[in-house]
């Protein structure tokens, strides 16, 4: 699946993280499904995944993230910044960090 993520093929990759988390209902799978629905162009169901992945694991960073950028998709400003703020609170990775903030300035400037 991650694989079909980096290739771009978002679609594959969904499906895939989908079966994944069928059979291993991890957080981090969840929030996998979340970000390649909403490559895809699902954010609505992209939510849906990543909202799970915060259920059971509130402290990770990346499904904030993942979930910020369905909530832009879906013209949730407001809920985008939060999440993306929550990020800093819950997560000490530099990259991820550094993505969160640069996410932020380009909220800021849409």
């Amino acid at each position: 699946a991650g694989t079909a993520f980096r290739k771009g093929e978002y679609e594959k990759a969904a499906n895939l993280y989908d079966e994944i988390c069928a059979r291993r209902p991890l957080p981090r799978y969840y929030s996998a499904l979340g970000a390649s629905l909403d490559a895809s162009g699902n954010p609505g169901a992209a939510l849906e995944a990543t909202d799970q992945a915060i259920k059971l694991d509130p402290k990770l960073g990346i499904a904030h993230y993942n979930r910020a950028s369905a909530l832009a998709a879906l013209g949730e400003k407001a809920r985008a910044r939060g999440d993306l703020q929550k990020v800093f609170q819950v997560d000490s990775s530099r990259t991820l960090r550094r993505a969160a903030a640069e996410a932020l300035e380009s909220l800021e400037r849409s």
